[in-house]
């Protein structure tokens, strides 16, 4: 009920311009990063769990203000679909819609597909 919700509100000829993570059950996502800087550390993991079609990132920041450490962590849900499926959907509530592996000078990610959809201006 989103996207026709999206579509509604929209001008014609408005813009809806989104980038996601997309499902490749081929080459899950599965890897742990930490980086510091001295007075900050970042302990960044990622699990991606192809039954379920859910990556989860596990993300903690410690930091050192005033000489004390702090922590603090999110944690990350994202429900994966097909490029495919997202590019349907969007057509299904009406949009025009390209698909990108950029936005201007902006590369996206690996896995990370742009989505530019158009209201008909009519």
């Amino acid at each position: 009920a989103f996207l026709p919700r999206v579509f509604d509100a929209l001008e014609p000829g408005g813009l809806l311009i989104f980038d996601v993570v997309v499902r490749d059950d081929a080459n899950p996502f599965r890897y742990r990063h930490r980086r510091d800087g001295g007075d900050w550390v970042i302990d960044h993991g990622v699990d991606e769990d192809t039954r379920q079609r859910i990556l989860c990132r596990d993300i903690v920041l410690d930091r050192r203000v005033d000489g004390v450490w702090r922590r603090s962590r999110e944690f990350h849900r994202i429900r994966l679909h097909a490029e495919s499926e997202i590019e349907l959907s969007l057509c299904d509530a009406g949009f025009m819609v390209e698909t990108a592996d950029r936005l201007g000078d902006a590369v996206m990610l690996p896995r990370r597909t742009a989505f530019i959809c158009r209201k008909p201006a009519c």
